[in-house]
């Protein structure tokens, strides 16, 4: 699952940090999609070392199509930094 978003969209490849709710986008585009699994793998995405390290020095969250969207908070990044 995790490889097939990697391959579909950029913000995957790319481990820029998601857009709040990027989940609901997720299953917008690939309805057929099980919820658990899709859960599941962005949790291993959001988990990885590459996209802590990026939300550590974000300010913008991404779409799917990779437009910028609302800004990376404090807490957020303090979140991925304690993490890391």
């Amino acid at each position: 699952m995790l490889k097939q978003l990697q391959a579909d969209y950029t913000v995957f490849r790319q481990a820029k940090p998601l857009a709040i709710g990027i989940d609901k986008q997720i299953l917008a585009r690939m309805p057929e999609l099980d919820r658990k699994t899709m859960r599941a793998a962005l949790g291993i995405h959001t988990g990885s070392l590459r996209y802590l390290r990026a939300m550590e020095k974000a300010t913008v969250r991404y779409d799917l199509d990779g437009a910028a969207g609302a800004e990376v908070t404090d807490t957020h990044r303090l979140h991925a930094k304690e993490t890391l």
